[in-house]
């Protein structure tokens, strides 16, 4: 695996003096991202919010707008991973804290749980986790990566996971791939915090559609990092 050779501890310089950026890509959340800009801007850890309007037809960005957040807009929908590519590309923190737009329970102590062990040094990356006891079984662990709407990492981990995965919903099992931990990423199932399904907000068959879309990527992206050609250039990079 292509990691160096440990954590760069951040906290040399005080974990006051470090930036962070919260970025939410956005398709089409008008009526869902409201509650979590609310939670975001008021958030005092954060030197900036800022949300990627992926292409959205229905107001997304200017929802945003009225709630404080600085908005990025992309002209036609890219897919998850190049929106937050773009607005990366576009924030200022060494740190980013990316969010979805659609979690529903985020509070400023949940923030602050997966915000600070990464602000420390202790960790490149650490997961919000939905509440679903599942990632908690060992055996699932081992072939599903772990996936969260919420996540904070260094930018050094993000511009070190090659720009091929920043597409579709390949980046977040690229991002495990790539951090520098013992074993499996940083995480943490938290009560009550929750996301809307894709089924409802697309309605039955499109939201299955996008759901199997997901699943694939996933799934494809796992086996590449795994077992095909990037699994051996990352072997051959240690």
């Amino acid at each position: 695996m292509a990691q160096e050779a440990s954590v760069r501890r951040i906290s040399a310089r005080g974990t006051s003096a470090i930036r962070v950026s919260a970025i939410v890509p956005a398709y089409n959340e008008a009526a869902r991202i409201a509650p979590v800009l609310e939670v975001l801007v008021s958030y005092p850890g954060f030197a900036e919010v800022l949300v990627v309007d992926d292409g959205s037809t229905d107001g997304t960005g200017e929802m945003a707008a009225s709630h404080g957040a600085r908005v990025v807009r992309s002209p036609k929908k890219s897919g998850k991973g190049a929106a937050m590519q773009r607005g990366v590309d576009a924030a200022a923190g060494e740190v980013i804290f990316f969010c979805d737009a659609d979690i529903v329970g985020l509070t400023h102590e949940v923030i602050d749980e997966i915000l600070e062990p990464v602000r420390r040094g202790d960790t490149e990356m650490f997961i919000g986790m939905i509440d679903r006891r599942i990632y908690d079984a060992p055996f699932i662990i081992r072939f599903v990566p772990l996936l969260g709407g919420i996540r904070a990492l260094t930018r050094r981990l993000w511009e070190r996971t090659p720009r091929r995965f920043k597409q579709g919903f390949e980046i977040e099992t690229a991002l495990n791939y790539y951090a520098d931990h013992p074993g499996r990423p940083q995480h943490k199932v938290f009560p009550g915090l929750s996301q809307t399904v894709k089924e409802k907000k697309y309605g039955v068959l499109r939201g299955t559609y996008w759901r199997w879309r997901m699943v694939l990527d996933i799934l494809a992206t796992n086996w590449r990092l795994h077992f095909g050609a990037a699994a051996v250039e990352a072997r051959q990079d240690v």
